[in-house]
């Protein structure tokens, strides 16, 4: 029977689909799903795969575990520009010396992090507002002027202090404001050194849209037909989900519910794996399809997890229960090479328990 791509059903271009996005990482022991979707339908879901990778909570987990995405592809700039619709991440951080914060990223080693190139508007009560600069010498007036008439901060004579850049991009952006007519200082003030700033508090709100719940939804879907004994991507009652995950059609929850507790139950009587990774759990009863997937956990991180609701009366009679589910487990950096992290199998009898290699020790390279 010939191979058809499980989404718009053509037999063209087929192409390698991976459960995780490999800008998460490259997993040893992960199957590689051949055959089972067209290089036009990857393309179109893996533009939902790069909002869950480089504007979400992960791409913030991403940056601290130094992870790194294909090795073909430019290095994303998740705090410094948009993918995908939305973004960049803010992060923002207390500057030292002053009464008001930063914009900041992670550094590559993820234990630090450094301040954005920015101006900070500041009024005469203490109010102040930050003006991302993602290339200082590339900003025009047009975006300043548009910058500052958004700002909150609102008065004739503004103070303007400078972060995150070096003598010559100060004299650019000053002369800019000159040109606009609010500033006070004659001489702009000499850089800042350049300043790493560890284990400091950071927050931030994280916007995401439909299409990062659209690639959870993807995960989990593929997730399942690699492991189920009974499906093969193109039965009828995927249909409205496949709609979702490719077009973004249907309510979010129809498919995709946040929840908070635990996937296993090692984690209840808190045994934590050593290093970070995800829980992917597959479960079929009552002819009703569901995966629960959970990224990032980790000794220090417990995130909610998704359920995803992949179809429900998938067959007229009744088949056998099974449950199954793999631990997604990142490699320390020391220990990466050719893969960033492997799969782990968990066990399965309407139960799933924690391997107990997981808290011991890393195969490693």
């Amino acid at each position: 029977m010939e191979a058809t791509c499980i989404y718009c059903g053509k037999s063209e271009d087929l192409c390698e689909a991976h459960i995780v996005p490999e800008s998460l990482g490259k997993f040893k022991n992960l199957p590689k799903q051949k055959k089972l979707i067209c290089s036009k339908c990857d393309h179109e879901i893996g533009k939902a795969e790069e909002q869950l990778a480089k504007c979400s909570v992960e791409a913030i987990f991403k940056a601290h575990l130094n992870i790194k995405g294909k090795k073909k592809h430019q290095p994303s700039l998740p705090f410094r520009r948009r993918y995908a619709g939305q973004g960049p991440i803010e992060l923002k951080a207390p500057f030292p010396g002053t009464n008001y914060e930063v914009l900041v990223e992670p550094l590559g080693d993820g234990k630090n992090v450094q301040p954005l190139p920015q101006l900070v508007l500041l009024d005469s009560k203490g109010n102040y507002d930050n003006i991302r600069l993602s290339n200082p010498k590339e900003t025009t007036i047009e975006y300043l002027k548009n910058s500052i008439r958004k700002s909150p901060v609102k008065e004739k004579k503004l103070r303007v202090e400078t972060v995150g850049m070096s003598n010559e991009e100060i004299d650019y952006i000053f002369g800019l404001l000159k040109d606009i007519g609010i500033l006070i200082n004659e001489e702009p003030p000499s850089a800042l050194e350049k300043q790493f700033y560890p284990n400091v508090p950071v927050h931030g709100p994280i916007v995401v849209d439909v299409r990062y719940f659209r690639a959870i939804a993807k995960i989990g879907f593929h997730y399942f037909l690699q492991y189920t004994g009974y499906f093969s991507g193109h039965e009828n009652c995927f249909t409205p989900l496949k709609q979702f995950i490719r077009h973004g059609e249907g309510k979010i929850e129809q498919f995709v519910l946040q929840q908070r507790g635990n996937l296993v139950s090692d984690l209840d009587c808190g045994l934590r794996p050593k290093y970070y990774g995800h829980f992917i759990i597959g479960d079929f009863r009552e002819n009703v399809a569901t995966v629960y997937v959970q990224l990032f956990l980790g000794r220090d991180s417990n995130p909610p997890y998704y359920k995803i609701t992949l179809a429900t009366n998938c067959f007229r009679i009744k088949l056998e229960d099974e449950t199954f589910g793999h631990f997604f487990c990142y490699y320390p950096p020391e220990n990466r090479s050719r893969y960033t992290g492997e799969i782990q199998q968990l066990g399965a009898a309407n139960k799933i328990c924690l391997p107990k290699s997981l808290g011991v020790d890393y195969p490693g390279k």
